[in-house]
């Protein structure tokens, strides 16, 4: 069952390089870890958007993250 789908993977999308772009000058493909996926996810508020749903749990949130951030590579198991 997917959670979120692809037109929120798009914002978030957005939200991961505009967020990116003011900070580092680099867009989301430059994110090679899970845990800075996580970080960028947190800052920008794609999280906070995620979890306004109670039902949302961990692994929601990395099958989409893993679209996000495709070079991203997720070492927790869920």
């Amino acid at each position: 069952m997917v959670k979120f789908n692809q037109e929120v993977v798009d914002r978030w999308s957005g939200m991961a390089d505009k967020h990116l772009m003011l900070v580092a000058r680099v867009n989301r493909l430059a994110v090679v870890e899970g845990s800075m996926a996580w970080l960028v996810a947190h800052r920008c508020g794609i999280t906070n958007e995620a979890y306004s749903d109670r039902s949302v749990t961990d692994a929601h949130i990395v099958t989409a993250l893993k679209k996000v951030f495709p070079n991203a590579v997720f070492k927790d198991r869920y």
